[in-house]
């Protein structure tokens, strides 16, 4: 399924060498960013990181998500974020640079557990005038998932949708959304998704999913009603 991260651009100070060789001399913290030095083949080189402020959804045994940006002699801005896990083959996540002045859309090649910026030089000036860099791209397993959110200020709606081979749910979850028992009544998980949609419907929202092969859609709705009975 499809993994996103969410990375800090308060500042920018150099920067990704992946394989960092024993010892490396910090330069310094910069807000969100530690910019540090070490020696590879008897040349110095500077690189700088920052850790993802969220990451989602979980995935059992995840290593640290970083962004670093590296400086080698003969080889400037080289741009990697560590996923923390190993992608698919032939994976491309797909990034975006928030930025008041609009967002910047950047493309991704992946060699193990890290994905790298095909165009360096964008990514760096969207980094220098962004606020946050969000990385979507496959989990271990493969698949997509798409996250569509919408809101007016008054109603809001959040619908997921999971696709691939491996996307599955329990029918009674979807049924324990909607309210309904199964014959032997709610047990310890199915449980959870009933006071989810009760708490919704309480509220004048309503979540629910449906089931399609190889397809799972979550969808979401708080009303208007129900922003106006929480103030």
């Amino acid at each position: 399924m499809m993994r996103a991260l969410m990375l800090p651009l308060a500042l920018l100070v150099a920067a990704p060498a992946l394989a960092q060789q024993a010892g490396p001399t910090s330069i310094g913290r910069f807000q969100d960013w530690e910019a540090a030095t070490f020696t590879e083949g008897g040349r110095k080189v500077c690189y700088a990181f920052t850790r993802a402020g969220r990451s989602q959804p979980n995935v059992a045994n995840r290593g640290e998500v970083v962004l670093t940006v590296t400086h080698r002699d003969g080889s400037r801005d080289q741009v990697a974020v560590r996923a923390g896990y190993t992608y698919p083959s032939g994976a491309e996540p797909a990034g975006t640079v928030e930025a008041s002045a609009g967002n910047v859309s950047l493309a991704f090649f992946t060699a193990g557990d890290a994905a790298f910026a095909r165009d360096r030089s964008e990514a760096i000036q969207g980094f220098q005038r962004g606020r946050a860099l969000r990385v979507q791209g496959p989990g271990p397993r493969g698949g997509t998932v798409t996250i569509e959110a919408h809101g007016d200020g008054q109603a809001a709606r959040l619908r997921v949708v999971a696709a691939g081979p491996r996307a599955r749910i329990d029918p009674a979850y979807v049924e324990a959304l909607a309210g309904r028992a199964g014959e032997d009544g709610y047990d310890g998980r199915s449980i959870q998704p009933y006071y989810t949609g009760l708490i919704a419907r309480e509220n004048g929202g309503r979540v629910e999913a449906r089931i399609e092969e190889e397809r799972i859609e979550y969808a979401a709705l708080i009303a208007p009603e129900a922003n106006a009975a929480a103030a």
